[in-house]
């Protein structure tokens, strides 16, 4: 008999050849052949944590598949999501837009399908700045105004689908908010905010005509008592129970430790009843100083205990990041980060979608410039580079469930990655094997590095030093290196 891990290669030649070919009808001018293809799966290391989602996606028929993609500013511009929620509704059903919001409001830029646009004075807070000055949801940004003539508009260039027809407002709930009228294009809709109770759902629902341009919100003083109005996002999805609603929620300069400040997640979060939860962090938490801290675990850790309290019928998925480089240096963390995040996925009993290796590994990021797919920052991706990304996480999902499908009793799935480290020739750092160094009048870097058996080279790389010159007082990041080379 044909052991289960036979039988499941097997199956990814068969789909990574159909994939491919495919992906080479659409892109007849693209051999992006640094690509990983054949790991291009969703992993996981026990079969539990996967099977309410692939029950899900079988039955969406019936029942809404809802995605929640928490990230930075890889997903904020919503490309990457937009990508993967078109893709997975033209397969699977529309079950709504998702999660919207002003972002003109926080001063920052909008979604990909729509622009936001507003009138009076706004203060705001997002997830990276600590701590905010407003409470956060599920959107990790909020805006608030007590201007009584203050107004927004999203102004959508690809318009949702005419199905969209439920529009939830998530605002703070008090007697002394402004009221709202929602002008869906020329039809107005007014919203009594300050007769409602503060025990309520944390949003106000409303049925509204297909949209074909707009989404308004002005504010209504009709009580003098009346000094505020906040705002934490907006939702519009199909109101019938079947289809996919990808929620792109990212939060440009964000890291895993924002996700811990927005306290308004474990109220908001399950009111989208998601099925899986993307943490999609890790860019900021190392692209400065090229260390993965001691605390990072820990505080992911919390994020899933909290996720896990909070919608405990969820799947969660963690994320690796793809190469990268600051001030013309590689970054070489990123192998590190991946094993770690591979790490909590086994303990946590978490997915496991690593797309540092799918993208290519270390130094690929040139080779995604030199495509066209890559921005020169070498951090971010272009719009072609988002979508590629987007187009090759749906088909993740996809292969991986086709495959679970046709073998039921497959236990795990988890590719070896032993071999591309070697193939890297890279060093691993454990993250929780490093520590500070307050650095005394007269140090120099060589003192420093004799006394830790490093070398200078290594402490300018893990400290992003252009040159040899430290200040006393100040701290040098010291790693005790772990190889993972055979």
């Amino acid at each position: 008999m044909i052991s289960l891990m036979r039988r499941f290669l097997l199956i990814v030649i068969i789909i990574s050849t159909q994939f491919s070919l495919c992906y080479a009808q659409t892109n007849p001018k693209k051999n992006y052949s640094f690509l990983n293809l054949n790991m291009n799966y969703i992993q996981f290391y026990q079969r539990g944590e996967i099977d309410k989602f692939v029950e899900k996606w079988n039955n969406t028929d019936k029942d809404k598949l809802v995605i929640v993609h928490f990230g930075d500013s890889h997903v904020q511009s919503d490309v990457l999501t937009s990508e993967y929620r078109k893709i997975l509704q033209g397969k699977l059903g529309n079950g709504g837009r998702g999660m919207l919001f002003p972002y003109s409001t926080a001063d920052t830029y909008s979604s990909i399908d729509y622009k936001s646009t507003h009138t009076g004075d706004w203060i705001f807070a997002k997830s990276f700045i600590q701590p905010p000055k407003l409470p956060l949801g599920n959107t990790g940004m909020a805006s608030a105004t007590i201007d009584s003539t203050a107004s927004f508009t999203l102004s959508f260039k690809n318009l949702p689908d005419s199905i969209n027809t439920r529009l939830r407002i998530y605002c703070k709930i008090h007697p002394q908010s402004y009221n709202l009228t929602v002008f869906i294009d020329s039809t107005a809709i007014p919203l009594i905010i300050s007769e409602l109770k503060k025990d309520s759902l944390p949003y106000l629902e409303i049925e509204i005509p297909a949209i074909k341009s707009s989404i308004s919100c002005a504010i209504n003083k009709t009580d003098s008592n009346q000094n505020f109005f906040e705002i934490y996002g907006l939702e519009l999805v199909n109101p019938n129970n079947s289809g996919v609603v990808v929620h792109g929620v990212g939060v440009g300069a964000s890291r895993y430790q924002s996700v811990l400040h927005q306290k308004l997640l474990n109220v908001q979060l399950p009111c989208l009843n998601p099925d899986l939860v993307v943490l999609d962090f890790g860019t900021n938490d190392y692209l400065y100083k090229d260390i993965i801290l001691k605390s990072l675990e820990g505080e992911v850790c919390r994020i899933i205990d909290s996720v896990r309290k909070w919608v405990p019928d969820a799947a969660i998925l963690m994320t690796s990041t793809m190469d990268m480089s600051r001030k013309g240096r590689n970054r070489k963390s990123g192998v590190a980060f991946s094993e770690l995040m591979h790490k909590i996925a086994k303990e946590k009993n978490c997915l496991m979608y690593d797309w540092f290796w799918i993208a290519g590994g270390r130094k690929v990021m040139t080779d995604w410039v030199n495509a066209e797919i890559g921005q020169k920052d070498k951090i971010h991706l272009t719009w072609k580079g988002y979508r590629l990304k987007g187009n090759l996480l749906a088909d993740a999902f996809t292969k991986t469930i086709d495959s679970l499908n046709l073998i039921p009793n497959l236990d795990s799935l988890v590719f070896s990655r032993d071999s591309l480290i070697a193939l890297e020739k890279v060093i691993v750092y454990d993250p929780a094997d490093g520590f500070w160094h307050d650095i005394k009048s007269g140090e120099s870097l060589g003192v420093i590095a004799q006394k830790y058996n490093v070398t200078v080279s290594e402490l300018m790389e893990w400290n992003d030093l252009l040159n040899t010159k430290i200040i006393a007082g100040k701290q040098l990041w010291i790693y005790r290196k772990k190889s993972n080379n055979k």
